[in-house]
């Protein structure tokens, strides 16, 4: 077991605001069980954020005022989960981040919004020329 050194990712897609508490079962190949330690995760509730226009042709702006001096990242995806713009602030000073959108089709898009120690914040927004 010790000899082997593997690297495992798990997520969790609803996490309860506050202390979350995980450990991993591991099955090994002859068959016996290993538990990892507890691991305490805090996640602090995540404030939403607003896009506007919604729907929006040119410029789509993005309300950041809840983030003020923190790091953040910025995902607009495509219906098919493809990325199509990704921005990273080192930090928040104005409260609103604009993303030119002029050169993407019609239709409805994700963005994400996210920072350490917080659930990620998710909107639909519309594109329509």
């Amino acid at each position: 077991f010790d000899d082997q050194v593997q690297s495992h990712a798990v997520y969790d897609a609803n996490p309860t605001e506050g202390d979350n508490f995980y450990r991993v079962k591991l099955t090994l190949n002859d068959g016996t069980d290993k538990l990892t330690d507890v691991k305490k995760v805090t996640f602090k509730r995540m404030v939403g954020f607003g896009a506007f226009p919604n729907p929006a042709s040119d410029e789509l702006y993005i309300n950041l005022s809840e983030y003020k001096d923190k790091a953040v990242d910025i995902v607009l995806y495509n219906t098919f989960g493809k990325v199509m713009a990704r921005q990273h602030l080192d930090k928040v000073s104005n409260s609103t981040q604009q993303i030119n959108v002029s050169e993407y089709a019609s239709g409805q898009y994700l963005i994400r919004v996210s920072t350490d120690g917080k659930r990620d914040a998710t909107q639909q927004v519309v594109i329509q020329k």
